[in-house]
């Protein structure tokens, strides 16, 4: 809600410039995808919150914390988000606490079968898809 409210006062110019940032970021990835078939980053720049810290007030957010809520953990997301290339995060690392780490792996525009190829690869060799965190759906079903 506080994103709608937070749109509801651009002016008419902010879309196009949003557009146009838009086309400039897809462009500069396709020079690099030139030469590159994937690239290889972390999802996000820190580890996830606990359960109750990611679901405290979340709703109530105005516009400020929305901002920085992104600002904090969209920073290798983002610009995949922005340009359309096909990305996918897999958990390939795990926290001292048993916190998954997610690694995103972003392919050329429109890649999305070579993407998935190497995901799958990557899935085969780490065998992480059994692994779950302290907390998951499936544990507290089995508690119910």
């Amino acid at each position: 809600m506080a994103v709608y409210r937070a749109a509801r006062h651009l002016d008419s110019s902010a879309v196009p410039r949003a557009l146009g940032l838009a086309d400039v970021v897809r462009e500069q990835l396709a020079v690099f995808f030139d030469e590159f078939d994937l690239l290889i980053t972390p999802t996000m720049p820190g580890l996830p919150d606990a359960f109750e810290q990611a679901a405290v007030g979340r709703l109530d957010d105005g516009p400020d914390e929305i901002k920085q809520l992104w600002a904090g953990r969209g920073t290798f997301t983002d610009p995949f988000n922005l340009s359309g290339n096909p990305a996918i995060s897999l958990p390939l690392g795990w926290s001292s606490s048993g916190l998954p780490i997610g690694v995103q792996i972003v392919g050329r525009w429109a890649g999305a079968p070579t993407l998935l190829a190497y995901a799958e690869r990557f899935e085969q060799a780490l065998q992480w898809a059994d692994r779950r965190p302290p907390l998951h759906v499936a544990t507290i079903a089995m508690l119910s």
